[in-house]
């Protein structure tokens, strides 16, 4: 199967809104990843968001977040985006339904949260952070995928129905799960101290249908910690993922800079602890 210049290698996974392959190009050993959207997806709203996605990630160089190297549309029409082939696994796949050793798992946060603060700087919110998203390196940092949900936080221009709900239930934020119209920077935050819920835990935050989840965001229903199964947790930790998973925003770590200053600060030894979430 060719696609454009690049010839199908094998097939790397596919959503609601597209399909990933692993593909390569004539006189090159090289192996890159083609997203392709679905044909019949191809509204103008989907069209829009898709070419967002690289203009997007174009706009920021950092190691925890993939690089864009070609946008283009197949002769039907139909647009694809061409990213470097990251190596390495899906963080839900590195957990295994198990938690990763304290250290490791602050550290990904950390570099995911310095990632995101450049976005943030630019006005990108993600609006879909979860560990099937972030891919493991090799090399040990995490790299965030998949800016399909990702918009310009101060675009005039609406992507979604008012109320409409975009994102994964179990790491989205509670404004996310009330149908805000404007999500922002604050909502990655939150789903950032989910990822670390999941890291210390081995599983998400909550459980459950999709309905079941989004009631219990709306309700203010905060999940049982990490500590609660594992009393080895250590307390200046679980602190920093509750302050980050706070209902009320105006409480929540203000920044996704300042969750990774936070994790720096526990990585050094000299984090405070305290606080519940919720």
């Amino acid at each position: 199967m060719q696609i454009g210049a690049y010839s199908v290698v094998r097939e790397l996974g596919r959503g609601g809104a597209g399909v990933v392959y692993e593909v390569s190009t004539p006189g090159s050993e090289r192996r890159l990843a083609l997203k392709l959207l679905h044909s019949g997806y191809t509204t103008p709203e989907a069209l829009l968001r898709f070419g967002r996605e690289a203009q997007l990630l174009a706009q920021v160089q950092h190691p925890s977040v993939v690089r864009v190297l070609d946008l283009k549309r197949t002769e039907a029409g139909d647009p694809y985006i061409v990213t470097d082939l990251i190596p390495g696994e899906e963080l839900a796949k590195v957990a295994r339904g198990k938690p990763l050793p304290w250290e490791q798992s602050a550290r990904i946060v950390r570099e995911l949260a310095d990632a995101l603060a450049q976005l943030h700087a630019k006005g990108i919110v993600h609006r879909d952070l979860k560990p099937q998203n972030v891919i493991l390196h090799p090399e040990g940092h995490p790299v965030l995928l998949d800016f399909g949900l990702a918009r310009e936080r101060e675009s005039a221009e609406r992507l979604t129905q008012t109320g409409a709900f975009l994102g994964t239930p179990a790491y989205a934020s509670p404004e996310q799960a009330e149908g805000a119209k404007d999500v922002q920077p604050s909502a990655d935050v939150y789903s950032l101290g989910a990822l670390l819920y999941f890291l210390l835990s081995g599983h998400a935050p909550y459980s459950g249908s999709v309905v079941q989840i989004l009631s219990k965001l709306v309700q203010g229903t905060p999940p049982t910690w990490p500590s609660a199964e594992d009393p080895s947790v250590p307390p200046a930790l679980e602190a920093i993922c509750q302050r980050a998973m706070r209902f009320d925003v105006a409480e929540r770590t203000p920044s996704a800079a300042a969750l990774r200053d936070e994790l720096d600060a526990y990585l050094r030894g000299d984090a405070p602890s305290g606080g519940q979430g919720g």
